[in-house]
């Protein structure tokens, strides 16, 4: 899985390869459906950017919601973000500050 992780990023910002977002979106799902929290954070980016996929806010928040379970600040400050706005998930302002809040208690600075 590690491998995946790291082609991915390798992939992605064209480092020792050839930028490339279409292989770096499979290697992060990959890795995703594995269970690895950073990957279902990068992977609900992914799909909120459109980067190597469909953009859909809707499973944006699936994968951060994943990643945010396992106590990923970055998945739960941008869950934290879609509930604020709306996107992909109902809004809800309560929701949002509660992921806010567990984001900045891990010293996530954007939170």
């Amino acid at each position: 899985m590690m491998a995946q992780v790291y082609l991915g990023q390798m992939y992605a910002f064209g480092h020792g390869a050839a930028q490339d977002d279409s292989r770096a979106f499979v290697l992060c799902r990959q890795a995703a459906q594995q269970g690895h929290a950073f990957s279902q954070s990068n992977l609900g980016v992914r799909y909120e950017l459109g980067k190597g996929c469909k953009q859909s806010y809707e499973l944006a928040a699936e994968w951060w919601a994943k990643a945010a379970e396992q106590g990923n600040a970055n998945a739960q400050f941008n869950l934290g973000f879609a509930y604020k706005e709306g996107q992909g998930v109902p809004q809800s302002h309560h929701r949002a500050v509660e992921l806010f809040k567990l984001s900045e208690a891990q010293g996530y600075a954007p939170a």
